[in-house]
């Protein structure tokens, strides 16, 4: 994955394939807080929601004083670059950080919403 670290905005995945599209990018907005927004369309949306259910989008908020702990959950060092840390998590996972970064009992705004 490149990786150019005056960016605000890594694109962490981006595929296209039977079950649909899956997009997922990371960004540290102008307040300062690391953002991660995402789309899945397709079949495999429908699979995991229900018949009739083929777009699902979210978006994870981390804010500032807590991105350190959110680096942390994510495998990073601390003053290690966020959008870093989260490009190398995705990587290795398939599962969206944000999930790991709640299971860590890091503070973590979420919104989502289903349907076309």
């Amino acid at each position: 994955m490149d990786f150019d670290p005056h960016d605000p905005t890594v694109v962490l995945r981006d595929q296209d394939d039977a079950d649909g599209t899956r997009y997922l990018d990371a960004t540290i907005d102008k307040a300062g807080r690391l953002v991660f927004e995402g789309q899945d369309v397709g079949a495999g949306v429908e699979r995991a929601f229900g018949e009739g259910y083929r777009e699902y989008e979210w978006r994870w908020t981390v804010k500032t004083d807590d991105i350190p702990a959110a680096v942390a959950a994510l495998g990073g060092e601390p003053g290690e670059s966020p959008l870093l840390v989260a490009a190398r998590w995705v990587e290795a996972h398939t599962t969206d950080p944000g999930t790991a970064i709640k299971a860590a009992t890091v503070r973590i705004e979420h919104w989502s919403r289903l349907g076309d």
